[in-house]
């Protein structure tokens, strides 16, 4: 064999085995992406069925919340109107609205989990992972307010309240007249209160942090909308 045929061979096969190792690569990247994709899917699928889920919670303690500054206000009006040393008769399902804050409690597993373990990343969608990422801050604000009813404002005014009055009826009040006060059955039942300055006193911020409370949660649910809409979009184009 000539010199210049075993080189030709040589450089021949040297190209073969250069095109085989790219090939191989170009599999194994196509592989690895079409893996990615298939977490990507599983993730969103999940982040989806989380924030739906949150999108239907939502609405219920907005109108609690709601109840609340109602509520309160008209305790606020009917104990003005009582005058000092005046006393008068207060809806028990109604003064249980004021009292009793409800705390909401987002689902929040799934992404949680995608955080921590850094699967953020498999999320192409740019939108996507901004808004994920931001998540947990707009909870944590839109729940401060919450928190401040729970465990400040709300208890200092139900101890304001048992220093003079017995409001034991609440606790044996139909579990309905939680979610609904306006029930016929619920007006059964009334707690006659006495006018008092300590009570009045804490019943404008306990109105005021619940109306905040419902603005934040609204904000909440629309961003939790919005991520929805977002993630609806990214797995209708996959």
């Amino acid at each position: 064999m000539h010199m210049n045929e075993r080189s030709q061979n040589l450089l021949a096969e040297g190209i073969l085995i250069v095109a085989s190792i790219l090939v191989a690569f170009a599999i194994d990247a196509w592989w690895e992406e079409r893996q990615n994709r298939v977490e990507e899917r599983r993730i969103l699928e999940s982040l989806r069925t989380e924030f739906q889920a949150n999108v239907a919670y939502f609405p219920n303690f907005i109108e609690a919340h709601r109840r609340s500054v109602h509520y309160a206000k008209a305790l606020n009006d009917a104990m003005k109107a009582a005058g000092p040393g005046g006393t008068f008769t207060f809806d028990t399902a109604q003064l249980a609205q004021v009292i009793q804050n409800r705390s909401t409690d987002p689902q929040t597993g799934a992404l949680d989990a995608i955080l921590q373990s850094g699967e953020l990343r498999y999320i192409s969608n740019s939108r996507i992972r901004e808004a994920l990422a931001h998540w947990p801050r707009l909870v944590v604000d839109a729940t401060e307010n919450e928190q401040l009813l729970r465990t400040q404002w709300g208890p200092m005014l139900h101890a304001a309240l048992v220093k003079n009055v017995d409001i034991s009826p609440i606790q044996d009040m139909d579990e309905a007249c939680w979610a609904n006060p306006m029930l016929e059955k619920c007006g059964a039942s009334s707690i006659t209160l006495i006018w008092d300055t300590e009570v009045i006193g804490y019943l404008s911020p306990v109105g005021g942090y619940a109306a905040e409370a419902a603005r934040e949660l609204e904000l909440l649910l629309q961003e939790a909308e919005d991520v929805v809409a977002l993630l609806d979009q990214e797995l209708a184009r996959q």
